[in-house]
């Protein structure tokens, strides 16, 4: 049997017990539901709206969506800055009310009379939201707003914030807005030098004086990739022509499609760190405090497939210089370089992996100016790349060029004659004198 006390004291837990169940928890649960029922300021499904108005004292925008992609249609037609109705929505979709501060008797107190925006939520012609916001509250923790219902709401501040943004901040920044995938070719004009490319299933390629070059892929898409990196710093009004003091602009870039269809154009003008930028497909001129001067610059012997040796480095075993300066070869065991003869000493992994890059990346400089013999099997410089039973991968053969400061190169790969800084030979001869290790 239990003691008196320890009976007293299961009663009380018992009493304690019973008055959580019935007093508390209903408490709680009549909180959650109210705090559940005040989450929304109005019920609305985002994936219905394709019409956003924001009626403000200075302006009126307005935005469209067409199928994912929203667009600026009111007070000017342009692209829409990725998010930023986004972000809007979605502040709309999270906003509850705080307090119902009841019918407006006067809305000037509030900053209703004139609210700091109206926001117009439509779709598919149904007006799904339609709620003024007014001024913040002393604390700036929440702000003012009034639906239909004429009753003033405290909700969170992040919907006046979203809604009240300079007409540019909707704007897209982004100069060149497309996919490196969808263009086929482009053409890059200066005053001084045109270079035009264009996408084949095997890499890109140049037409010049009927005769095909190819291109350096990654050089020739590095001008787009840069083109899509442009950020417009700000946006100038008035007219969409653009011209320089001549009446015609500095450069001008066109993109196309596949089959040769249009994609847009570019027109350049200005100088130094500050250009102004027209796309064709929209009625703006973007500001870009940017050096585009590396962009101009590219011309179709820069953009060419200039590469010396070309290898893949998992096939290479062998590699053999042949120079004034300094022979030697180093073969390739067990996934690590080393000399043949250990004797010589061990080879920094790090400096011949140097080394291999330093190889793959040559290139020759420019073309000569006029045929001149190819360097004969005697050169004094030779570099060659052997693979599996000794085949040769690549071999490079240079040679002082008659008449000329530069060098004259040949290879396998590359074919030739052309022309090359004879420092760029000399870097590589001296990366083969320091892959020992010390």
């Amino acid at each position: 049997m239990f003691s008196r006390t320890t009976r007293i004291l299961l009663l009380v837990a018992a009493l304690a017990v019973g008055t959580y169940l019935l007093v508390e928890r209903p408490d709680w649960h009549r909180a959650d539901v109210s705090e559940e029922a005040r989450e929304e300021l109005a019920p609305f499904d985002i994936a219905r709206v394709d019409d956003v108005i924001l009626q403000r004292p200075s302006d009126t925008l307005r935005f469209v969506r067409t199928d994912s992609t929203w667009s600026m249609v009111q007070p000017l037609e342009d692209a829409v800055e990725p998010g930023a109705i986004g972000t809007l929505l979605h502040a709309l979709d999270k906003a509850h009310v705080e307090r119902h501060l009841g019918p407006a008797q006067n809305p000037a107190r509030y900053g209703l009379a004139t609210p700091d925006v109206r926001i117009v939520l439509v779709g598919g012609g149904e007006t799904l939201l339609d709620v003024a916001i007014g001024k913040h509250t002393v604390d700036n923790a929440w702000c003012y707003a009034r639906t239909t219902t004429n009753d003033v709401l405290l909700i969170p501040p992040d919907v006046h914030h979203a809604a009240t943004l300079p007409r540019d901040a909707y704007r897209d920044r982004r100069v060149a807005n497309f996919q490196l995938r969808d263009v086929d070719g482009y053409e890059l004009r200066t005053a001084d030098h045109t270079t035009r490319w264009a996408r084949r299933s095997t890499g890109w390629f140049a037409l010049v004086h009927g005769d095909t070059l190819e291109g350096d892929t990654v050089a020739v898409e590095a001008v787009l990739r840069r083109l899509r990196g442009l950020r417009a710093t700000s946006f100038a009004a008035g007219s969409d022509t653009l011209s320089g003091a001549d009446g015609s602009p500095a450069a001008t870039i066109e993109l196309w499609k596949r089959g040769h269809a249009h994609l847009m154009t570019l027109w350049f003008t200005g100088h130094d760190s500050q250009w102004r930028i027209r796309d064709d497909r929209y009625h703006r001129i973007c500001i870009v405090d940017d050096d585009l001067s590396d962009v101009f610059a590219h011309t179709t012997t820069g953009l060419r497939e200039r590469h010396l040796l070309r290898f893949d480095p998992t096939d290479a075993l062998r590699i053999v210089f042949t120079t004034a300066s300094v022979s030697g070869e180093l073969v390739r065991t067990g996934g690590h370089w080393a000399y043949p003869n250990p004797s010589l000493g061990h080879v920094n992994a790090d400096h011949a992996a140097d080394l291999v890059r330093g190889l793959r990346a040559l290139k020759w400089t420019r073309p000569p100016a006029a045929s001149i013999p190819a360097p004969h099997a005697a050169a004094p410089f030779v570099i060659s790349i052997r693979g599996r039973d000794d085949t040769i991968l690549d071999e490079l053969r240079a040679a002082p060029a008659p008449g000329d400061s530069l060098w004259c190169v040949t290879s396998h790969s590359s074919a030739g004659p052309w022309l090359i800084e004879h420092a760029s030979l000399a870097a590589l001869a001296d990366q083969f004198s320091r892959v020992r290790s010390r």
